[in-house]
């Protein structure tokens, strides 16, 4: 099944979050664990800021992505 917002994403692959978050985490970006999938940007955070997190997000994503297809396989 395919999610088609954010909140249905969440729902759906709430055992996934948690290994998102991790990935995250091991790159340097620091997320609250909420099952609302919150996250928030300050005044304090820089474009440099946002851009370092968005690179860490591709990588966590295409890492998840990989394992999944790696698990698959098997």
């Amino acid at each position: 099944m395919t999610a088609d917002t954010f909140r249905e994403a969440l729902y759906e692959y709430s055992e996934r979050y948690p290994r998102f978050r991790r990935a995250l985490l091991e790159r340097g970006v620091h997320i609250f664990p909420t099952e609302k999938g919150l996250w928030y940007l300050s005044a304090a955070h820089t474009e440099q800021d946002t851009a370092r997190t968005l690179e860490a997000v591709d990588s966590a994503l295409m890492a998840l992505r990989d394992q999944s297809q790696t698990t698959e396989g098997e």
